[in-house]
């Protein structure tokens, strides 16, 4: 196969994925609706009020994000521009409510938060467990002379997928044929050609693997999405493998940025992989070459300390 082309890698870290807000208490849970019923950013300030006004006509230059989503699942706010902003809010339609969050320079990979590339900005968000319907994202910025642009409405929409006690998911901003693959500690491997299936177990019948298989042999669907599920009673000790591959880069004239997510019993897992976090993110360029499989994840669990 050949080897990935990647331009930009970003790490969120599973440890610093807490958003902040102006009324945090770790002991009462999410403080907010945006944060319980529909999605986190990273070291961003939850402020309730209404979006910020904008003071000039013009929207934030090139930006793009996943127009379908999961519960649990993660977005791509992706920004193409050589226009400077110094601060960005998103918010729900509708929702009194939004989050603050300043963008940071990342030169090493290892930034949880909103990032300045040379080509733009990454705003990273993670939907809430319990997401569960269509929703209007709005995003605007702060310019670097202090102006507030026009915000950027985002119809999202929600798509159900089958929910397990151990579950991975993938998210990539528009339409490419990229594939999620897992490997299990037996060795198991689960991706669009060993889906999984029904199996007869100790508790009965029940259902695991890959149950969205997005864009696959470039006929779109738009879903951008891809999801693996696995119940508790399938669920094996030891360490897990994740990988990603661009099986076919339908449009080569764009790049893609691309996040993978782990959750057990619904808490991010700890990545092993040096250079990625919880959840894993990178882009594949323009003219990305097909079949890398890069090894994004690994993580290991351990039931009987459960």
């Amino acid at each position: 196969m050949k080897n990935l082309v990647q331009s930009l890698l970003f790490v969120l870290l599973a440890a610093g994925f807490a958003a902040c807000t102006e009324t945090d208490d770790p002991e009462s849970g999410p403080s907010n609706i945006l944060e319980e019923q529909y999605f986190t950013i990273a070291n961003a300030t939850y402020v309730e009020s209404p979006m910020p006004t904008p003071t000039i006509a013009d929207p934030i230059e090139g930006i793009t994000m996943n127009g379908q989503a999961i519960a649990g699942g993660s977005n791509i706010v992706t920004i193409t521009t050589e226009q400077e902003y110094t601060q960005f809010f998103v918010g729900i339609k509708n929702i009194i409510g939004y989050w603050a969050v300043t963008p940071v320079i990342d030169s090493n990979g290892q930034s949880n938060s909103a990032v300045k590339t040379e080509t733009g900005y990454f705003i990273p968000i993670l939907y809430s467990v319990i997401f569960d319907t269509n929703v209007t994202i709005l995003v605007s910025a702060r310019t670097k002379s202090g102006e507030y642009t026009k915000v950027t409405e985002f119809p999202i929409s929600f798509v159900e997928t089958k929910s397990g006690d151990l579950e991975i998911n993938l998210s990539f901003n528009n339409e490419k044929d990229i594939d999620l693959h897992l490997y299990t500690p037996s060795g198991d491997h689960l991706c669009y050609y060993r889906r999984g299936g029904i199996v007869e177990t100790s508790e009965g019948e029940v259902e695991f693997g890959l149950d969205k298989d997005s864009n696959a042999g470039c006929q779109i669907d738009g879903l951008n999405n891809e999801n693996i599920f696995i119940p508790e009673v399938l669920v094996e000790d030891g360490q897990y493998t994740v990988k990603v591959n661009m099986y076919s880069n339908c449009d080569p004239s764009i790049a893609t940025s691309w996040a993978v997510l782990a959750r057990y019993n619904k808490e991010l897992l700890n990545n092993e992989v040096e250079g990625y976090g919880n959840p894993a993110m990178g882009v594949y360029p323009v003219d990305a070459y097909d079949g890398d499989m890069t090894t994004v994840m690994k993580f290991t669990i351990h039931k009987r300390n459960r």
